[in-house]
């Protein structure tokens, strides 16, 4: 999340720390930021680190708690920065291992070779922007009618927008007359705003591509799905398949049998992003047929569906590899059963 830290900090502003000043408020939203983004541009760490552990949160809280009334005025503004440096972790989603470290293990997840900038811009990104991008706007049009509203208010007071109002109390007063009661009247914009919230949180759950357990059909290709894996199961076989640590989000191994019984595999991993998936894809194929023991031989690329498809054969199968967005794929299946199989799962890359 990133604009959404300014905006929770000036909501912060408004409703539970008034009176505290709204750029300091802002500033202290995005605690964590202070130290892990320093520490990532001079020493090349992990943009989430040890800033957005639970143990600096919690030796935070200790020392502001143990310094108590001796931090004097300086006191509301500790306490509202240790609640926002809280909604911080909580906004940003922090990964399990990042936020028990060190107790989940020594190593912080490997950090993204691309900049701020360029991870800034991927997340609001349009059509695949990232969830937390829906939610992240959300908050900004939430924070701006904290400040507008009262404003509004004060211009429908000195008579500005009057007319409008009035119309509109008069013809609610008059349907709620011809209706038999006198209940409240409607409050429209907070329903406006519930409605938007609505709205973002049904995007960010329908935005993206579609999860990886439901791109795999029952059958394909006249092939039935016999064993699926995803999430850390299907990491950990994408591992050690690679022989070492992948970098990946998400993963999903795919076993297809004939009606014979002769299986296809298809693996799928997730990268944190397209430009980390197409390095990862080039890499493999590399290794694959550079190896001075390759089992792997006759490289053939070619475009199908709009996608760069690389194909080679070896270990009795033909085998398909190529990189769609922030996923890449590997085929492997009998000649006579591949080019059907890589047909579905080709157009399915393109979908998504």
């Amino acid at each position: 999340m990133l604009l959404g830290h300014a905006a929770v900090g000036s909501l912060a502003g408004r409703s539970l720390f008034r009176g505290l000043s709204a750029p300091l408020l802002v500033a202290a939203a995005y605690g964590p930021d202070w130290l892990d983004k320093p520490l990532k541009f001079l020493f090349g760490t992990p943009g989430h680190g040890i800033g957005h552990s639970g143990l600096v949160y919690g030796l935070l809280g200790a020392a502001i708690l143990a310094a108590g009334r001796r931090l004097g005025k300086a006191r509301p503004y500790a306490l509202a920065a240790l609640a926002l440096w809280g909604a911080h972790l909580v906004c940003d989603w922090v990964d399990a291992r990042v936020l028990f470290w060190p107790f989940s293990g020594w190593a912080f997840p490997d950090p993204h070779p691309e900049s701020t900038l360029v991870l800034a811009g991927r997340f609001y990104s349009w059509p695949r922007m990232h969830p937390l991008a829906w939610i992240d706007l959300c908050l900004c049009g939430l924070a701006a009618w904290a400040w507008l509203a009262p404003l509004a208010r004060r211009r429908m007071a000195e008579g500005v927008w009057r007319p409008l109002t009035e119309r509109f109390k008069e013809e609610g007063m008059t349907k709620r007359a011809a209706a038999g009661g006198s209940g409240p009247a409607w409050n429209w914009p907070v329903i406006g705003l519930a409605g938007a919230l609505a709205v973002c949180l049904i995007m960010a759950a329908c935005g993206g591509p579609a999860p990886l357990k439901d791109i795999f059909p029952q059958t394909a290709a006249g092939m039935t799905l016999t064993e699926l894996f995803t999430g850390p199961e299907a990491l950990r076989r994408i591992n050690v398949l690679h022989g070492g640590k992948v970098d990946a989000v998400d993963g999903a191994v795919a076993v297809y049998r004939t009606p014979e019984g002769r299986p296809a595999v298809i693996w799928v991993v997730q990268a944190p992003s397209p430009e980390i998936a197409e390095r990862q894809t080039r890499t493999m194929l590399d290794s694959l047929l550079r190896a001075p023991l390759a089992h792997f031989r006759d490289p053939v690329t070619a475009e199908m569906n709009g996608l760069s498809i690389t194909r080679f054969k070896g270990l009795e199968q033909t085998h398909f590899i190529f990189q769609s967005g922030d996923r890449s794929w590997w085929l492997s299946a009998d000649p006579d059963a591949a080019a059907g199989l890589l047909s579905v799962f080709a157009a399915k890359a393109k979908e998504d």
